[in-house]
């Protein structure tokens, strides 16, 4: 516990401030800290904080915890290394320090930097990191420990320095406790040595030095007359004893004289600077603490070396050079060598470098350079010229000050090579052509031993790379072996080759080879192409060929194959390229190459022509082909020759196209071998149409040579269809049948085509007046016609007269028949099948031809081709189906047509009258024809017995309409007047004639309808269409059992036969 001092005053304290008190004389005082200083060691506000000692006045810090303040004044016994403070320092319960020497340097090292501190927290933290050090623990005045650092600080000085100083002293006390542990104790030391130099005999320049003296030592070396390798420098830092250092010398003089490196340094022995592990010792009166300052401090002390060259050092070099020449020499210009100097060892083995004067200047050397040549062989490498060798020139090369033998110097010589060959150099170097400053450095009289043979060096004649090769200069003229050329053709041509100065040979004696290459450009067109100095662009590349040629004169180079199916010229072009030649003698010739396009080197291609002509016309479904003539000159081995068929198409512009879109066959290949015709194989069946051929000429390899234009006028084949022509039955009396025959003519498909026939009912319809007439479409415009005015065509029918236009009526809705068909393979005449129409009205017929063409292997069937299809409404193609019921009259009868027949006196009048129902043809014609034999002879109705036609008393023709039953179309003939001599039968025969003139109704002849017998009179009988009637026997001058007259029966018209 410290003592409290007698005679303090009074003192009032409140918690953060202390008041000092003053002490007695000769006693230490209070520093800089917190707390009361006369509580010291005990009380409630104890101190913590440096003081200032009585006997030097000097700050320090208390080192022995629980002791009374040196109230009794101090000593100051020095300072006192780790040992003493161990073994005298205790706390107030006896405890000693157990701390090394680092850590006695460490306490050094905060007194020092921290006792003599104006700030309290610093100061308290100070004695807490010093106690806490010293004793290895956290202890209070009365020898308590405790857990932490903070734990004692807040314990200690809470009171007097509050909360927030606690810490702040805790903080500085723990960073001190870091430094105290961290901190090494300076050792100090100091050494001797010297330096040591080599000089080797190989390069007098060169050598080491060494500092040899305390181990461990490290310094400066500077050196006279010399640098240091790595630096560069006379001087270097960081050398270590022991180690040796590679020197080179720098010569003090220009005349070369010898010296020596000498050198000097300052090195320093091992070990360090910095706090040595003691402190300052204050000690007080028995029982009151001692207390610490500041300790000292430890740094190593340089010693100094030196050392000189044991031997001088020469300057003397042996120049030498290395030369590279220039590898190709153009003819012309002048050779040029590379040359390099260096040094090379005398006879001990000692190579000097190349001397360097004082101020950095390299001697300057002279070196003679001499060019021999040309030599049609590479000159063999000899010591000495050989005699005889020529002579081209000479060259002179001198080093710089600035650059010496650092770098390389181009060498010319002074005369150019002027004709191919090699060429090589020989150089050399002699002492007396130098300077007398560079003899002085150079073996010689000069160099010290005046009895020295002067210096001489030459390098070897012949050397490969001091030799230079001058290209030779190789030409060539070249002839084709022929002017023109087959397609396929082999082109060949001849080379003569010339060479202009020496052929130049390997170090064997033999010529070098030259390559040359030739290469075929093939130029389309009619023009032979001309002469320039490159291939122009539109020239391309056949392919190239190479010769190889050793000396002078005629080659015959490989041929190149001529184009398979181009028309134009082959031109070759031949030339030498370095790329071509051997590497080994790539720069031995000149590059060379003669014209494009000269005449000797150029030669046409002969073609083959072809003209052809085509079948100009041929019939559907049948095979057609097209013929080609082959003229000119066929490729080598042929052609091959195919025809193309196309559908004929037209562009926009109405130009013919030719184009897979409507490419209708392709023949099979036709190897062709010689000139002449070749036809094609027949193109197969196509339907009607223009068709355009293009012949195709191919080589071997299926290139076009030749292809025709399409369109061409000889190359069109124009196919149609066999002609139709047709007659239908004019008439049917609805009891006999009617049909259609149609004629062929033409060919007809290979295969066949099949022949079909319709018919079809004209739509009638009633009028609002009770009248029929045709049902035409709305859609025609063409207003019903009434039966007295039937509509008419404007234009003939193209095979008769006026007919309704009937063109609209062929639809399904009017069919009434069809027959299945039939496959016809022969022109002529073909019948359609008939049928009987079931009631009156104008039937018109339709007939069709179509082809199946086959299918091709594999395919699918194609569509069926019309050749031929009938137009509707043709009164050719038109039937009439109508029944006609006649009487006959005479003014004997009863004077009416119904009344029968009767015997006609002589002047007597006869006519006839006919009931029509059905359709009567438009502009039909109907006469009633009487015919008279001899009563008792066969009924014969010809020219001869013909006595008159009568016309219908309303005027022919007739307007034609449809007439039901139940009002038909009555006519009434005119009157004969019976005026003949002889006892006769007379037979009148009713016909109805179209407008075309075919008979569409007619009676027959000797149908006994009507009779009347009188003397020198006509018994006659009205034919009505030869179907069975009453008989009615006629006797001379009476009138048979039914009386006067015989009464005629009504009987129906037979249709007329064809």
């Amino acid at each position: 516990m410290r003592r409290i001092i007698a005679g303090i005053a009074v003192a009032v304290a409140i918690v953060g401030v202390s008041i000092a008190i003053v002490p007695a004389a000769d006693a230490a005082t209070p520093g800089v800290g917190w707390g009361n200083w006369n509580n010291g060691t005990s009380g409630y506000y104890p101190y913590k904080g440096t003081f200032t000692t009585q006997s030097t006045g000097a700050r320090s810090v208390c080192g022995e915890i629980g002791k009374a303040v040196p109230s009794s004044g101090d000593s100051y016994i020095g300072v006192q290394g780790t040992g003493w403070i161990n073994a005298n320092l205790s706390t107030s319960w006896g405890a000693h320090p157990n701390v090394n020497d680092n850590q006695v340097a460490g306490l050094n090292r905060v007194i020092q930097e921290n006792v003599n501190t104006g700030d309290r927290n610093t100061a308290a933290a100070l004695e807490f990191a010093v106690q806490s050090s010293l004793y290895g623990g956290y202890f209070d005045t009365s020898g308590n420990s405790h857990p932490s650092l903070w734990d004692l600080v807040n314990y200690t000085l809470v009171r007097s320095a509050g909360s927030a100083n606690v810490n702040t002293i805790t903080s500085i006390a723990q960073n001190l406790i870091n430094e105290i542990n961290s901190t090494t104790a300076g050792s100090g030391g100091t050494g001797s040595g010297l330096l040591q130099f080599t000089v080797s005999p190989r390069n007098n320049y060169n050598g080491t030095v060494t500092m040899n003296g305390t181990s461990g030592s490290t310094g400066t070396i500077t050196l006279t007359n010399g640098t240091f390798l790595s630096t560069g420098t006379n001087t270097l830092n960081g050398a270590v004893e022991g180690a040796s250092y590679q020197v080179t010398g720098v010569p003090p003089t220009t005349d070369g004289a010898p010296y020596k490196i000498s050198g000097s340094g300052t090195f320093t022995a091992p070990g360090n600077s910095g706090y040595a592990p003691n402190v300052g010792v204050y000690l007080a009166a028995s029982g009151q603490q001692s207390s610490l300052g500041v300790g000292g401090m430890v740094s190593n002390q340089p010693f100094n070396v030196s050392g000189i060259d044991p031997m001088e050092r020469s300057t003397v070099f042996q120049p030498v050079l290395t030369t590279t020449a220039t590898q190709f020499v153009a003819r012309g210009d002048v050779p040029t060598d590379q040359v390099t100097f260096s040094t090379t060892a005398d006879a001990s083995g000692t190579n000097n470098p190349w001397f360097i004067s004082p101020s950095g200047n390299y001697a300057p050397i002279l070196a003679n350079g001499t060019l021999y040549g040309p030599f049609d062989t590479p000159p063999a490498q000899s010591t000495t010229v050989p005699a005889g060798a020529p002579l081209l020139g000479h060259a002179t090369v001198t080093t710089s000050l600035q650059n010496g033998p650092n770098v390389a110097y181009t060498a010319t010589s002074d005369t150019p090579a002027a004709t191919s060959g090699y060429y090589t150099w020989v150089w050399s170097i002699d002492w007396n052509n130098q300077t007398a400053g560079v003899q002085a450095t150079i073996p010689g009289p000069a160099s010290g031993d005046p009895s020295q043979a002067p210096y001489f060096w030459s390098d070897d004649f012949g050397q490969s790379v001091e030799t230079s090769v001058t290209p030779m200069r190789i030409a060539a003229v070249s002839q084709l072996t022929a002017p023109t050329i087959e397609l396929s053709g082999q082109s060949t041509d001849t080379l003569t080759v010339t060479a202009d100065g020496y052929w130049l040979k390997d170090s064997t004696g033999a010529n070098i080879p030259i390559t040359f290459r030739g290469t075929a450009y093939f130029v389309s067109g009619a023009t032979a192409p001309s002469v320039s100095a490159s291939p122009p662009a539109g020239a391309t590349s056949l392919g190239s060929v190479t010769q190889i040629v050793t000396a002078p004169g005629q080659y015959t180079p490989p041929s190149i194959t001529a184009p398979d199916a181009s028309a134009g010229f082959i031109t070759w072009v031949w030339q030498i390229r370095t790329a071509d030649q051997p590497i080994a003698y790539r720069g031995y010739v000149e590059p060379w190459a003669d014209q494009f396009g000269l005449g000797p080197e150029t030669q046409s291609i002969a073609m083959p022509a072809v003209s052809t002509v085509a079948e100009p016309t041929a019939y559907a479904g049948r095979g057609f082909t097209d013929t080609a003539t082959i003229t000119g000159t066929l490729p080598v081995g042929g052609a091959n020759l195919h025809f193309e068929l196309y559908d004929g198409v037209k562009d926009s512009s109405g130009a013919w196209v030719c184009a897979a879109a409507n490419l209708a066959w392709t023949s099979p290949v036709v190897a062709v071998s010689a000139t002449g015709d070749v036809t094609s194989a027949p193109a197969p069946g196509q339907a009607p149409g223009t068709y355009n051929w293009v012949e195709v000429l191919t080589s071997n390899s299926g290139n076009v040579i030749s292809r025709g234009a399409c369109g061409a006028s000889t190359e069109q084949t124009v196919v149609s269809a066999p002609a139709v022509t047709t007659s239908a039955t004019a008439g049917s009396d609805l009891a006999t049948a009617i049909g259609d025959v149609a004629t062929v003519t033409g060919e007809l498909p290979e295969t066949g085509a099949t022949l079909s026939f319709a018919a079809y009912r004209v739509p009638m319809t009633q009028t609002p007046n009770g009248s029929w007439a045709i049902d035409y479409p709305a859609s025609s415009g063409t207003p019903a016609p009434t039966p007295s005015t039937p509509a008419l065509s404007a234009t003939p029918d193209p095979q008769a007269g006026a007919t309704p236009d009937l063109s609209w009526a062929c639809t399904p809705a009017n069919e009434v028949f069809s027959d299945p068909g039939q496959l016809i393979t022969t022109a002529g005449e073909h019948s359609s099948a008939t049928f009987v129409p079931s009631e009156g009205g104008k039937y018109l017929w339709v007939e069709t031809l179509t082809w199946q063409p086959p299918a091709t292997s594999g395919g699918p069937t194609p569509a069926a081709v019309v050749l031929h299809s009938g137009t509707c409404g043709v009164l050719a193609e038109t039937s009439h189906a109508l029944t006609v019921t006649t009487h006959a009259a005479t003014d004997d009868g009863t004077g009416t047509a119904a009344a029968g027949a009767g015997t006609a006196a002589a002047g007597a009048n006869l006519w006839d009258t006919a009931s029509i129902t059905g359709y009567v043809p438009e502009g039909s014609t109907v006469n009633f024809n009487l015919y008279v034999v001899k009563k008792g002879q066969a009924p014969v109705c010809d020219a001869s017995t013909l006595v008159a036609t009568l016309a219908p008393t309303t005027a022919n023709p007739q307007p034609g309409g449809y007439f039901p039953a139940a009002s038909p179309y009555s006519l009434t003939s005119e009157k004969w007047k019976n005026d003949v001599d002889f006892d006769s039968v007379g037979y009148f025969v009713a016909v109805v004639t179209d407008s075309l003139g075919r008979q569409v109704a007619a009676g027959e002849c000797g149908d006994p309808n009507e009779t009347a017998n009188a003397n020198a009179a006509v018994a006659f009988i009205a034919a009505t269409g030869g179907f069975a009637t009453t008989s009615v026997v006629v006797i001379s001058g009476c009138i048979a059992a039914l009386g006067a007259i015989s009464l005629l029966m009504m009987r129906r018209y037979r249709r007329s036969r064809r």
